[in-house]
């Protein structure tokens, strides 16, 4: 009976070893598949034709794309993020409070404590009622590139900053061109 035992053992570990649909080990070998060619990517859609959109509270517009969406964000004063109807990117419009730098020098020396891993400005100006800054900094999740800009002006009797982070040049672009827009209603 022993005997039986082992030899089926035996007999079953050969099985497991071969497979039915397995190739012998001297037959030829089929060619790889080959991919078949990928069809061309359609055609970005044409970016929206831009138009204001209106920060009620803030008493001030925004050039955004048409279909942006204006979110009140407001705390502690009013805040407003603003992103087209696609979230390629997204702005933070904000009153400037007493928790913001009051000097340009204050507001280089923030961006470059904030900015997690900065690298560099490549703007940094000052302007006759506040700043504009892009810089590039480093994602603290996974080291990509970081592109940042920040304007701060005066709009109405209210002093605002705008700004984002954005993981791309053209996104942080975007960004900059809204911000720069920024203007009473």
């Amino acid at each position: 009976m022993k005997h039986v035992i082992i030899a089926a053992v035996v007999a079953s570990s050969f099985l497991v070893g071969c497979k039915k649909d397995a190739p012998a080990a001297d037959a030829p070998k089929a060619a790889p598949a080959v991919e078949a060619p990928k069809a061309a990517e359609a055609p970005k859609p044409a970016a929206a034709a831009p138009s204001w959109v209106v920060l009620e509270k803030l008493n001030a517009k925004i050039e955004m794309p048409a279909g942006s969406k204006a979110e009140d964000s407001s705390a502690d004063a009013t805040n407003y993020s603003v992103a087209p109807e696609d979230y390629s990117y997204t702005v933070m419009v904000n009153t400037v409070t007493d928790a913001y730098p009051s000097t340009y020098e204050g507001a280089v020396d923030e961006v470059k404590k904030m900015t997690n891993g900065f690298k560099a400005f490549s703007k940094n100006e000052k302007t006759a009622d506040g700043w504009v800054f892009e810089f590039e900094g480093e994602s603290m999740m996974d080291k990509s590139p970081l592109y940042g800009a920040v304007v701060r002006k005066k709009v109405g009797a209210t002093v605002i900053e705008c700004s984002r982070n954005e993981s791309s040049k053209a996104a942080r672009d975007a960004v900059m061109k809204a911000c720069l827009s920024l203007a009473a209603k």
